[in-house]
């Protein structure tokens, strides 16, 4: 355990280097790109100079470069600030922002979590145990197709189909109109459970279905090749010819073998996180998600330099976190890790 406590914080302190990498990158790209972020924000209306000056002051755009930088990194890393917004309402924090959106995209992420994992343990199992079989040969193809699949695409197929000609799910938005959930956690699937009305979770699980079965399929892919190849390696493997040998019924073989198969899953898992949030932007906007990517999205458009930095940083900072838990998972599953 003392190993394993090392292993912990050397792998937590690499977070702020991962940090320190991304803010530097979108700090850069921001203002090399031609354009002036308050005039972005403007737009075609007159503001007077002096209203102009006052809202760069605001933004920090009035110091150099090299200050502007170093300001925004010590008043998040010491401070927790993240700067105030440059769009409309101007002046906001942009932690606020920040907190009010990442419940929605915890909660996409979640639901796209576990829709990509049970079709890739479907799938993949389906395929290994029946390997060299049309069915094998399906899955595979199919593990294949999903890498070509485009969010925005797939999303609007299934909510023509889904939600306007079957009318199952809600194509947009988290919750009805006219429908509360006290806000205790910001997940409304957990919160309107918590507060026993049965209704608004129904309401919120048919607005999640859409949006976690469109990133959950076009990521799903991925798990059907890992698991289906990690079983088929341990269905080869010789603890698995000596339980047949010692004529264990093939029902409880497979199930040792799932087990085993399903270890380097679980790290896989961490890793789909950077990919979960970077799909979320593309996911939400097509169904109107009010989470962190959509947040990007929109402030992009008026090159809001606080609000994106702060965004970057706290999705690096989750990806970072998450990857740590799952090595420590992992540690703790596999007793043939050593650290």
């Amino acid at each position: 355990m003392a190993g394993l406590g090392r292993y912990i914080v050397i792998r937590a302190s690499l977070i702020v280097p991962t940090i320190l990498i991304l803010y530097t990158f979108v700090f850069i790209l921001l203002r090399v790109l031609p354009g002036d972020p308050i005039l972005a924000v403007v737009g075609t209306r007159y503001i007077p100079p002096a209203q102009l000056e006052e809202m760069r002051r605001m933004a920090g755009l009035d110091k150099p470069i090299l200050v502007q930088y170093f300001d925004y990194l010590l008043g998040v890393m010491l401070r927790g600030d993240f700067g105030k917004t440059l769009a409309s309402p101007i002046g906001k924090p942009v932690s606020e922002y920040l907190w009010e959106r990442l419940p929605a995209t915890v909660e996409l992420t979640i639901a796209s979590l576990i829709v990509a994992s049970l079709i890739g343990f479907i799938t993949g199992v389906g395929g290994a145990l029946r390997r060299g079989s049309r069915l094998d040969t399906s899955m595979r193809i199919y593990s294949i197709l999903t890498y070509t699949l485009f969010i925005p695409v797939l999303g609007m197929g299934l909510q023509y189909f889904l939600g306007l000609k079957l009318k199952l799910f809600y194509v947009s938005g988290r919750l009805s109109a006219g429908i509360y959930v006290p806000r205790l956690t910001g997940l409304l699937l957990l919160d309107s459970l918590l507060a026993g009305d049965l209704n608004a979770f129904t309401d919120a699980l048919r607005h999640i279905v859409l949006p976690s079965l469109t990133l959950g399929i076009v990521l799903s892919g991925a798990y059907t090749r890992l698991i289906r190849n990690n079983l088929v390696e341990v269905l080869n493997s010789d603890f698995i010819r000596a339980y047949r040998a010692r004529g264990i019924p093939g029902h409880r073989v497979a199930m040792y073998a799932i087990k085993n198969a399903f270890i380097p899953v679980v790290t896989y898992m961490g890793l789909q996180i950077a990919m979960l949030l970077g799909g979320a932007v593309l996911t939400e906007t097509t169904f109107s998600w009010p989470g962190l990517g959509r947040f990007i999205y929109e402030r992009i458009e008026y090159r809001d330099y606080s609000s994106i930095q702060g965004a970057v940083i706290l999705f690096a900072f989750i990806v970072g976190l998450m990857n740590l838990i799952v090595d420590i998972v992992y540690a703790l599953i596999d007793p043939r890790v050593k650290y």
